[in-house]
């Protein structure tokens, strides 16, 4: 099961999964998540896959997904967890106290409401493997994007509280923390930071990728890659943790 996947890096995760045979289940709030997945379907030659739409922000709206997904394949072995916005905010002082309380619901509430709903099915299996997604910027609070920060900060203390919960029901909980990674998200965001400081698009480039070892944005399949190891057997010791996938943009 992959949320969030009508593009980006979830679209790219959920091509992974596909392309070592997974059965498929996609869902986003966006409509756009329908044609993502026909177009996987017919480039992966993917038999058992189906999309649909869920509000991760609405409780009831993720335990439906869930029960769909639990009764067309009985189970849900893996679920990652992608949805997420990033709003133009401005700093604290000039940040409407509405778009934070809309980053917070959707980018920390919604990956609490997504966890807790399939968290029960996979209690009840007796086996699960949950992977959401943090950010960089949940480490170290990128100025001008303090409800986004705290909100990945969230993710990331989510992940290791519910690793210990859920680990004698034999349920992994990790989390991928992306850097800078070649999506539309990152466009606006690099966009948003110019215009906020008064230079072009290619000046922010260079001043944000100076700071990474590897100078370059990832792309979303070397973001995939991580989720498909964590969601593999490879990583089977592994839990609680927060990989940073970011090209060397920050250490902690």
């Amino acid at each position: 099961m992959v949320v969030g996947c009508a593009q980006g890096i979830g679209m790219a995760v959920a091509e992974g999964f596909a392309k070592e045979g997974a059965r498929l289940a996609m869902y986003d709030i966006q409509d756009k998540v329908e044609e993502t997945k026909e177009r996987i379907r017919n480039e992966y030659n993917v038999e058992e896959i189906f999309s649909g739409r869920v509000d991760i922000s609405d409780y009831d709206s993720c335990v439906a997904a869930v029960n769909e997904v639990k009764e067309k394949f009985g189970q849900i072995d893996v679920v990652a967890i992608l949805s997420g916005i990033l709003p133009k905010e401005g700093n604290v002082p000039n940040t409407p106290v509405d778009m934070w309380r809309r980053v917070i619901d959707v980018n920390l509430t919604g990956t609490f409401c997504m966890g807790k709903a399939v968290s029960q099915v996979m209690m009840e299996q007796g086996h699960g493997n949950i992977i959401f997604t943090g950010s960089g910027w949940g480490h170290v609070g990128e100025p001008n994007f303090a409800s986004y920060s705290c909100s990945k900060a969230g993710v990331i203390k989510l992940t290791q509280s519910m690793a210990v919960e859920l680990a004698d029901y034999g349920i992994r909980v990790n989390n991928i923390c992306p850097g800078s990674t070649n999506t539309e998200m990152h466009k606006a965001a690099i966009a948003a930071d110019a215009e906020k400081r008064g230079i072009s698009i290619e000046e922010m480039k260079k001043i944000d990728y100076v700071r990474m070892a590897m100078k370059r944005p990832g792309e979303p399949s070397e973001l995939a890659d991580a989720y498909l190891y964590l969601a593999s057997d490879q990583s089977s010791y592994i839990t609680g943790i927060s990989l940073d996938v970011n090209g060397g943009g920050y250490f902690h």
